[in-house]
């Protein structure tokens, strides 16, 4: 799946794909937002 902790921006610019192509993204994703906060409400906002 790829290094999804490089950066947020590149991160949730394809969230989208890391979470249909790998389930375990999707517990991941939590810990990546208690990181990158401001990230957070943007992707609750905005479906990439």
């Amino acid at each position: 799946c790829g290094d999804y902790r490089s950066s947020c921006g590149g991160y949730w610019s394809s969230c989208g794909d890391y979470w249909s192509s790998c389930g375990g993204y999707w517990s991941s994703c939590s810990d990546y937002w208690s990181s990158c906060g401001d990230y957070r409400s943007s992707a609750e906002h905005f479906h990439f």
